[in-house]
């Protein structure tokens, strides 16, 4: 079921989402990347749950968008999470924020997603560019590893994403 801003999973959607998790994680390890923004080494175990919970997200917004299934097993970073220009941020806790790094493109749009119990909420987004901004500067936990985080009430509602789009193009 989805209603405004609101995603249930199916089966087939959680089975979707655990085989491409352990898809990407098998690509990334055998490219030899590494999650270097991550807080402390994590289990093998816990970067699957922690990668089946952000393709989920992704799931969730093309449910929300009306798209097909078209997730990407390898773009390391390189390719929109969906389509050209989407990128999605999940998060476990329902007050986290978007984050964006120094090393990702600011020109997409990116969706914030709260995935738990088999549902999503996608509580909003914005352009890259308007998140990129000094006043959401942080380096949480003071690592060295700096980023934006911006916080939920800064987000632009989802009923507004496709037609903001429409609009930065004209």
């Amino acid at each position: 079921m989805t209603s405004l801003g609101n995603i249930e999973f199916t089966l087939e959607d959680v089975i979707l989402g655990a085989k491409h998790a352990e898809l990407r994680n098998f690509e990334s390890l055998h490219a030899g990347y590494t999650d270097r923004f991550m807080a402390t080494e994590v289990s093998p175990m816990q970067k699957l749950k922690k990668e089946v919970c952000g393709v989920l997200g992704e799931i969730a917004v093309m449910k929300f968008l009306g798209l097909k299934s078209a997730l990407r097993i390898n773009g390391f970073k390189r390719d929109a999470d969906i389509g050209d220009d989407i990128e999605v941020r999940t998060i476990h806790r329902p007050d986290g924020c978007l984050v964006i790094r120094p090393n990702e493109d600011t020109m997409r749009r990116y969706v914030l997603v709260h995935v738990h119990d088999f549902k999503a909420r996608l509580l909003g987004w914005i352009p890259g560019y308007e998140g990129a901004l000094e006043e959401y500067k942080s380096d949480p936990g003071n690592r060295g590893k700096p980023c934006w985080s911006i916080p939920q009430g800064r987000l632009y509602p989802m009923q507004d994403f496709d037609r903001r789009r429409h609009e930065q193009a004209a």
